[in-house]
């Protein structure tokens, strides 16, 4: 029924109830928006604002999101174990970074 008030007006025929009578429309009735200051303020404190203006990215802050900080550990981890590799096997190539690339 709420749909049908939110997609076609104010119907009142036969088959709908008058608005005020109506279960689906009285759940919502003088309500305009849902509170959402929390929500907002997490998305306020999540991100660097001036830098996603400057960047044009939006990345969350550190802490911000547990599973983007696990990815982000991963990510500097692997880049570790590259670096590592890359070293010992430069080494056992016989050069430097300058002198082997890979």
């Amino acid at each position: 029924a709420l749909l049908a008030i939110v997609t076609e007006g104010d119907t009142r025929d036969a088959n709908t109830r008058a608005w005020a009578d109506d279960a689906a429309w009285g759940a919502c009735a003088g309500a305009s928006t849902p509170e959402l200051s929390e929500r907002l303020a997490f998305f306020e404190r999540a991100f660097d604002w001036d830098k996603a203006r400057e960047s044009g990215r939006i990345e969350p802050k550190p802490g911000a999101d547990e599973a983007v900080d696990a990815a982000d550990d991963r990510v500097c981890a692997a880049d570790e174990a590259l670096r590592e590799w890359l070293v010992g096997t430069r080494k056992k190539l016989g050069g430097a970074e300058r002198n082997v690339n890979l």
